[in-house]
């Protein structure tokens, strides 16, 4: 499906720093830097891309309120980006939110 272009300067400053906290605190800081930005996706709260090299999350802006929501949701979309180009929640996608889960990262939220 086509993306609204997007450039790093198109980020929200607080999307793009959680995802630097995250991806140092979860993924040991292995995750590529992407664009983060509230835009509602198709039918989705969030979803992740990659055009031209880069990665690209578009978060709901119908989820910015809650943000325990958001922030699960961001970690959903960054397992996306560290299996790329897997998009489907297979076996390897629920182990990767399970091993999060164990390093109580969703604990963390509330």
């Amino acid at each position: 499906m086509p993306l609204k272009s997007a450039t790093p300067s198109k980020s929200d400053l607080s999307l793009k720093r959680t995802y630097a906290k995250y991806n140092r605190l979860y993924f040991g800081g292995e995750l590529p830097d992407a664009s983060v930005w509230w835009e509602p996706p198709d039918g989705a709260y969030a979803d992740c891309t990659k055009l031209d090299g880069e990665f690209r999350i578009r978060m709901s802006p119908s989820i910015s309120g809650w943000t325990e929501i958001w922030h699960l949701t961001l970690l959903h979309e960054m397992v996306h980006v560290k299996l790329w180009p897997l998009k489907r929640h297979t076996k390897k996608f629920q182990d990767e939110m399970l091993r999060l889960a164990e390093l109580g990262a969703f604990n963390k939220l509330w």
